[in-house]
């Protein structure tokens, strides 16, 4: 993630996943799979801002724009993305009323978010957001919570969720939320199509 200050709020640009390996080790008591992953931040963002509002609400709006790369997206790929749920059903909306609750937050938050991440295509869009709008949430509202209270709020949410809260390159294990950050990668170069 990458994160500044604007006169409308903290914008926080939240990356893509690609995973390098993926390997399923078996069906969990809890109905997930026990996985173990390399997942690879790219650079691909959507950007979401967040600002404090003295409502009791969280607010979403969300405009999609087709990034250069993925301009021939078919009509079905566009219809998706005009689906894209603002309410209780997104992911950015539910991982900013989770902090809420958790924290007794009684602020409420206007939240924008710019999709350039094609849905359903296996990148972690959503994913990433959520990981966003907790981040956003705990700077904005000065809460404090660590980056282990962080993940732990962001595994409620999505199996992947966490991977995104650390930054860089990591091995992923469990559901996906058992997070080990993998350094010397170096630089690598991806071609994504959907």
């Amino acid at each position: 993630m990458h994160v500044r200050s604007t006169d409308r709020g903290l914008e926080v640009l939240a990356p893509a996943k690609l995973n390098l390996f993926l390997e399923v080790l078996g069906k969990r008591a809890d109905g997930f799979h026990e996985i173990e992953t390399l997942m690879y931040p790219i650079d691909l963002f959507d950007s979401l801002v967040f600002r404090d509002a003295p409502h009791d609400q969280v607010r979403l709006t969300c405009q999609t724009v087709t990034s250069q790369a993925f301009r021939g997206q078919s009509s079905a790929a566009t219809a998706l993305a005009e689906q894209l749920p603002i309410g209780g059903d997104n992911l950015v909306v539910r991982a900013v009323e989770l902090v809420r609750r958790r924290s007794n937050v009684t602020r409420g938050a206007d939240v924008r978010l710019v999709k350039r991440i094609p849905l359903a295509a296996g990148l972690a869009g959503g994913s990433s957001d959520a990981a966003a709008a907790l981040f956003a949430a705990n700077r904005v509202w000065r809460l404090g919570l660590t980056l282990n209270e962080l993940a732990s709020l962001a595994a409620e949410l999505g199996s992947d969720i966490p991977f995104f809260l650390y930054g860089g390159p990591a091995v992923c294990r469990g559901r996906g939320e058992i997070i080990e950050p993998v350094a010397g990668l170096g630089a690598l170069h991806f071609v994504v199509a959907k």
